[in-house]
């Protein structure tokens, strides 16, 4: 709801300004006009949107043509065959030696242009430097195609989370130290480091909760920790060996109940799916189904899994056998609570 949200407004503010490119001289009142009806409408309509602006990033028109800049030459430079790219681990030094020049590859470039931003200070501009640095580091990670790979990756991605938890207690601005820690624990989330992410993000959070980092630890946090279920299931003989297979995450039990249905009351289901055949019906499972399928029944069979994964927070695969099954068809729910 809150992406919507956004999306509509931001639908909003581009039609206010681009809404007549079919008839561009309707624009041009509106952009070059500079009349106090104008101005008071503008300030009415965008105030808010002013005020939640991300204006530490990007405080200077220095900052948005370094952004510019950098983006071209990430994007959409072009990339001569003859030029050799530079290695994706030479940005993830604390500094970066290599001063803006013509005849740099793109992504040598961008990194010198983004700590050149760093280097240069001024008022107001503290975080947005900040940022900068952690910017050129990213382009190891976020601009792969325009880098050599990482010739030992996974000692590079440590030493990535290194220098960003460094400068997570160095930079002097809450919202650089917020995003460093988050960036970080990201680069640990996708390494398989679950327990140090969650453990990082929440050292990001007692920095302040309301900073853009914090938040996105937050989410990253539910990501880790919100508990996930799949199951499928096999026919087969009637020692119901390996009948079930499931797939869980922060699960420490599964559930498990058999309920027998026949093949005329899943065909009578037809509303969930192929109205031709009873199997037709479990190929689209939906909850209402479920609940109508085993509406009044007892379960002819009831046991528990255990899920224990080798990590906190990692994914368990099982196979379940039935227990005792005896001939006919079932319908199995399985729950983690």
């Amino acid at each position: 709801a809150r992406a919507a949200l956004h999306r509509d407004r931001f639908e909003a503010i581009l039609n206010f300004w681009f809404g007549s490119m079919t008839a561009p001289q309707q624009n041009y009142e509106l952009w070059f006009g500079g009349t106090p009806q104008i101005d008071a409408d503008i300030k009415t309509r965008f105030q808010d949107d002013v005020e939640k602006a991300d204006r530490g990033r990007y405080p200077t028109l220095l900052d948005l043509a370094v952004q510019r800049w950098s983006e071209y030459l990430l994007q959409e430079a072009p990339l001569p065959e003859e030029q050799v790219k530079p290695k994706a681990a030479s940005f993830l030094g604390q500094a970066y030696g290599v001063r803006p020049a013509e005849g740099l590859p793109a992504a040598a470039r961008a990194g010198a242009v983004m700590e050149t931003a760093f280097a240069l200070k001024g008022p107001g501009r503290d975080e947005a430097a900040e940022r900068w640095r952690i910017r050129r580091l990213l382009i190891a990670f976020r601009d792969s195609g325009r880098t050599q790979p990482f010739e030992q990756y996974i000692e590079s991605r440590r030493s990535a989370v290194e220098v960003l938890r460094r400068w997570m207690g160095e930079f002097t601005q809450t919202e650089a130290r917020a995003e460093a820690g988050f960036e970080a624990a990201a680069i640990q989330e996708s390494s398989g480091e679950l327990d140090a992410a969650v453990l990082l993000c929440e050292e990001v959070s007692r920095l302040g909760s309301a900073s853009l980092g914090a938040r996105k630890c937050e989410q990253l946090i539910a990501r880790i920790k919100t508990p996930t279920l799949y199951v499928s299931g096999k026919v087969t003989p009637l020692s119901g060996k390996e009948a079930l297979s499931i797939t869980a995450k922060n699960i420490p039990v599964a559930f498990c109940r058999l309920y027998r249905v026949t093949p005329e009351e899943l065909r009578s289901r037809k509303e969930y799916g192929d109205s031709w055949t009873w199997s037709g019906v479990l190929n689209n499972v939906q909850p209402e189904m479920i609940a109508a399928a085993i509406a009044g029944k007892k379960p002819a069979r009831s046991w528990s899994v255990p899920l224990k994964a080798a990590q906190s927070y990692q994914n368990v695969g099982v196979t379940a056998d039935l227990p005792d099954p005896e001939p006919g068809l079932y319908l199995a729910v399985v729950s983690g609570d």
